[in-house]
């Protein structure tokens, strides 16, 4: 009977240890994290640093270009929030975590602990215990193309070629991809391209306001942002400044002409969507031949969206249809109003409001001399 006492006291000691282990690992409080953002490779990368750690058995590692992005994401709405992988809390170099290859921008990563379940697999502890902080990441020498050299005495009207990189694919880890380019005109001492496909979506001018091409925020905007972002110093030596006429719309009275510009980067105008050397319709005089011309649905007009431009809220014809519209520099029926270019490649020459966001199809002047 003693024996059978002494067992069953042994038997409960194992079972309450057991079971007060596991409540501790259960109940185990994980402190906040600390955590360190480094840059890396003159700005253009980070190294992530969990300094400080207790309890937790790991932390997931995401990033983000929204702010709130990551308290959407613990909601089931995290679609601007990336998980870029672990960092496992033993050892120094396990506390690390390095990324490079992002496009220039402002960015926020974010740390967040995980425990074991019972199964073995990462069990999130949400935000409770999470940390985050935002770095700026500097723009490499255009790294899908800082080592590319250009052929461009073998080209043609009617190629496409590569120049430039933009992000495209909408995964912004892997950084940018080159830009395809179809080349509308060569003469002997430079080429126009114009983008192959819409790669952003923005407003021809980011309020309503009567305006043309030169004073839009559009014009700033690729001449600005896009031309430091889609190239770099040396493609740039190779970009020609454009001496552009803005005529007003020769359809509508209430449209102005504005003033003439010279811009790196540019739209294409109304009257190029009727120039037959580009593949987009047919010259005739300004009658209602010409007016039928813009009308017709030209396949060569037809321009589809980039995934990432999708992403960021471009209308297209339908899910499997990427087919878009896109900006003119030309005013429409008035200067409230801009012509663009429509999904199925008829031409909106009475346009469309200012503030409207549509595709943008960069075009560019490449010198050959």
């Amino acid at each position: 009977m003693k024996i059978v006492k002494k067992a069953i006291i042994m038997l409960l000691t194992v079972v309450l240890i057991t079971a007060s282990f596991a409540g501790f690992k259960a109940d185990a409080k994980v402190s906040q994290p600390v955590i360190k953002l480094k840059k890396i490779n003159n700005g253009t990368g980070v190294k992530i640093i969990i300094e400080k750690t207790h309890g937790a058995e790991g932390y997931f590692v995401y990033m983000t270009k929204r702010k709130d992005a990551y308290k959407n994401y613990l909601y089931g709405k995290g679609v601007d929030t990336i998980e870029l992988g672990v960092i496992n809390k033993n050892g120094k170099k396990q506390r690390e975590f390095i990324i490079n290859g992002l496009p220039e921008g402002k960015y926020t990563f974010m740390v967040e602990a995980f425990m074991l379940d019972q199964n073995g697999d990462p069990e999130p502890n949400k935000s409770k215990f999470s940390e985050s902080k935002t770095v700026k990441i500097k723009a490499p020498e255009n790294i899908a193309t800082a080592q590319r050299t250009y052929d461009f005495p073998g080209v043609k009207a009617g190629d496409t070629i590569s120049f430039g990189a933009y992000e495209q694919d909408d995964l912004m880890e892997n950084g940018k991809e080159p830009i395809e380019w179809i080349v509308l005109e060569k003469n002997e001492d430079d080429m126009l391209l114009l983008s192959k496909y819409a790669l952003d979506v923005l407003p021809y001018n980011k309020k309503y306001a009567d305006l043309d091409w030169a004073k839009s925020s559009l014009r700033k905007w690729l001449n600005g942002y896009f031309y430091d972002t889609a190239f770099s110093d040396s493609e740039k030596k190779l970009i020609a400044p454009a001496e552009l006429e803005n005529p007003a719309n020769p359809f509508y009275d209430l449209s102005e002409a504005g003033k003439n510009t010279v811009d790196n980067v540019f739209l294409l105008s109304l009257e190029d969507m009727v120039n037959v050397e580009y593949g987009f319709g047919t010259d005739t005089d300004r009658s209602r031949e010409k007016l039928d011309e813009y009308d017709k649905k030209n396949a060569g007009r037809v321009c589809t969206a980039t995934e990432y431009a999708r992403a960021l809220g471009l209308w297209t014809a339908g899910e499997s249809d990427a087919s878009c519209y896109w900006w003119l520099r030309t005013p429409g029926n008035n200067n409230t109003n801009a012509a663009n270019v429509s999904y199925d490649g008829s031409v909106s020459i009475g346009g469309t409001n200012v503030y409207m966001r549509e595709g943008i199809r960069p075009a560019i002047r490449v010198k050959l001399k």
